[in-house]
């Protein structure tokens, strides 16, 4: 695997909306200089035209995560208790980076997925460089979790995510 990078910090960076990933954000950043992994940032491309700053998106974005071992990805705040997987995890697994976050409550209910990621909640955030430093000295661990991400997400269309939903609507 061609990885070039550790970690990706990317997404839109709004406490409101996304304080946890803020919160990863701004400790890693600052954890930066220590060189202990190598940290990139992309900054968020933009909503609309009139505020769009950079054109990485798509396919373009797809290539880059290739490139990352990890990757941060967290649920917005509102979302928290949502029951679908948001689309940055999936992004994330389907083009070879390990998400770095909060585990999507929809992958906890009924569901024959074991995703494997590194949650934030499992361990001390305060330490998270240090963590994943650890994980890349076992190169084909990570590689293992890739290819088991990868044939999750290939496999959790939005479809599967509606079957999941409604069998959790109907044993209610």
């Amino acid at each position: 695997m061609d990885k070039q990078f550790d970690l990706l910090l990317w997404g839109a960076i709004n406490n409101s909306h996304y304080p946890l990933r803020k919160k990863i954000n701004d400790l890693m950043l600052a954890k930066a200089k220590n060189k202990l992994i190598n940290i990139q940032k992309l900054e968020h491309s933009g909503y609309t035209e009139k505020t769009k700053i950079h054109d990485i998106t798509g396919k373009k974005l797809h290539k880059l995560l290739s490139h990352f071992w990890f990757s941060l990805c967290t649920c917005e705040k509102k979302n928290y208790n949502c029951s679908f997987v948001p689309r940055k995890y999936l992004e994330c697994m389907i083009n070879g980076t390990i998400p770095v976050g909060d585990y999507p409550n929809m992958l906890n209910i009924y569901t024959k997925y074991k995703v494997e990621m590194i949650d934030v909640y499992k361990l001390n955030i305060f330490k998270l460089d240090k963590i994943l430093a650890l994980y890349l000295k076992n190169k084909s661990k990570l590689i293992k979790i890739i290819i088991n991400n990868y044939k999750i997400a290939k496999d959790f269309t939005f479809d599967k995510q509606n079957e999941y939903f409604y069998r959790i609507i109907f044993e209610l």
